[in-house]
């Protein structure tokens, strides 16, 4: 299995070179671009590389959508399916969000400590609150975190899974395949670990009404520690858009050596609310280092 590398100083690069420079094009779409409907036929060719050429982003795929009506106000390839890495967990903290209570208490397994890195690194038996897990998963993309939550939640991965595909269903994902809760690659009968830009964007627009995600991603640095206070750690949100750009209001960094670098963020400006999702990300002197060829599912 490919592994999510660690996301410290390398993500404060890429967000610099990388997704600063297509996140600050994407933003521009509205003022740019006519906007696209979203069917339930899918994507007309056409919508989805809509100004595919006048942005020339070193994305693989990309979207700007608008949140409160799901229209298309830009698409590069947004309709074609590829691993997103760590973008997964959105899905994953919103359903611990809606499916478990803040104070919950949750005891870390064997698998969950078997989880390679970026990881907290807990021991088997260490109890935590929820809430300091969601943490732990959003601002540092911890997988071992990951897995501690789905197990809480759903009794185990697998289990975890099915409640992340029935999610998307809900919210109208038409090509997404959630294998596991922190995004790393995986693979069960229903096929590969994937989504779509457009997709990854329509759960962020859903994400964001709920007050708790906004509060956890939007916040810059937390303490944390196991339930007996034996252990404690200091977390960082690598998510350093937030403070690039005003009107940033949420997002997620996700790598790993399949999906290449990937984002999803939202954008709030005035009244208007833009989500936004970038799979497969380069910076411009190493387009060949992100995934801008098609992944093989």
């Amino acid at each position: 299995m490919l592994r999510e590398q660690n996301l410290g100083e390398a993500l404060k690069k890429i967000i610099s070179f990388s997704m600063a420079f297509a996140v600050l094009f994407l933003l521009s779409a509205p003022r740019i671009c006519f906007a696209a409907s979203y069917t339930d036929t899918y994507f007309a060719e056409d919508f989805s590389d809509f100004h595919q050429e006048d942005l020339s982003l070193y994305v693989g795929s990309a979207v700007l959508i608008d949140a409160d009506s799901g229209r298309i106000l830009y698409g590069k390839s947004a309709a074609e399916p590829m691993a997103n890495a760590s973008t997964t967990k959105i899905l994953t903290c919103i359903l611990a969000i809606e499916n478990g209570g803040l104070d919950d208490m949750v005891t870390v397994s064997d698998y969950a400590c078997s989880m390679p890195q970026v990881k907290l690194g807990f021991s088997p038996g260490d109890m935590f609150s929820l809430e300091d897990l969601l943490y732990s998963l959003m601002l540092e993309s911890h997988n071992d975190t990951a897995v501690a939550v789905a197990e809480h939640i759903a009794g185990s991965v697998e289990a975890f899974a099915d409640l992340m595909n029935a999610k998307a269903e809900e919210l109208g994902c038409a090509d997404s395949h959630f294998v596991t809760p922190n995004g790393l690659d995986g693979e069960d009968e229903g096929g590969a670990h994937h989504t779509t830009a457009y997709d990854l964007s329509l759960i962020m627009a859903y994400c964001i009404q709920n007050e708790t995600f906004l509060k956890i991603t939007q916040t810059l640095s937390a303490e944390i520690a196991t339930a007996d206070g034996a252990r404690s750690w200091t977390l960082t949100n690598h998510n350093a858009f937030l403070q690039m750009k005003d009107g940033s209001i949420s997002g997620k960094t996700g790598f790993t050596a399949k999906a290449g670098y990937c984002y999803v963020g939202a954008y709030q400006s005035g009244r208007h609310v833009y989500t936004y999702a970038l799979l497969a990300c380069g910076w411009p002197n190493h387009k060949e280092y992100k995934g801008s060829m098609k992944k093989s599912l």
